[in-house]
């Protein structure tokens, strides 16, 4: 965890300071961990403040993934922003990764009106399972860095605007109504952002974050 959360503090400094004119809200919602995480977590929280830079610690009352995922989505919802972006203590961020994310989201918006959801992660299932010998219609988009790739699939961690973000709370609320070990919640419930609302999806070839 602290590996990862350091990686994720280390990558919004990075973006912040590539685009000084930026403002960028941390909000770290932690749910009952050690009071050495707790700790460590605090201090991140402090050494990581810059003038286009605010964080904020926030410890959880219940326990769970779900309700952790509800808390930071309710969060969201509720904060000022231009972009939103929610994501889990278990990924390991490479230093550009958000700078990538939100240069191919302008990218996309600037050329199309459109406001994509962006993911980190090329997750290898889709190719080694789901979409193996399978021809899918694809959009190919030059980065800063990589070429980026349409995507039929989104998982729960994703950056978008505030403005699309607010749009879809039925779908978040059947997934977060959902059961977690159910293999088709996401299928069921935030996929169709994608599949039926047609809002597009970029995934990088190389993953920015896994």
């Amino acid at each position: 965890t602290k590996r990862c959360v350091t990686s994720f503090f280390n990558s919004v400094r990075y973006v912040a300071n590539m685009v000084p004119g930026s403002i960028h809200r941390i909000s770290i919602f932690d749910d009952h961990s050690t009071q050495e995480t707790v700790d460590y977590l605090k201090l991140l929280c402090d050494s990581y403040k810059q003038n286009n830079i605010e964080t904020e610690f926030i410890s959880l009352d219940s326990k769970g993934i779900m309700n952790s995922i509800r808390k930071c989505y309710e969060h969201l919802e509720k904060k000022d922003g231009d972009l939103v972006y929610q994501v889990q203590d278990d990924y390991l961020f490479i230093e550009s990764a958000i700078y990538q994310m939100t240069d191919i989201f302008m990218q996309v918006y600037q050329a199309t009106n459109e406001h994509p959801f962006v993911i980190s992660y090329s997750h290898p299932f889709y190719w080694a399972e789901k979409y193996k010998y399978t021809a899918t219609m694809r959009a190919i988009i030059p980065g800063k860095k990589q070429y980026w790739f349409s995507s039929y699939e989104i998982p729960c961690t994703f950056l978008t605007s505030k403005f699309e973000f607010s749009k879809h709370w039925d779908l978040y609320e059947k997934f977060l109504n959902g059961d977690p070990h159910d293999p088709a919640l996401e299928t069921d419930s935030i996929h169709r952002i994608l599949t039926e609302r047609r809002v597009p999806c970029l995934v990088p070839f190389e993953s920015v974050a896994l």
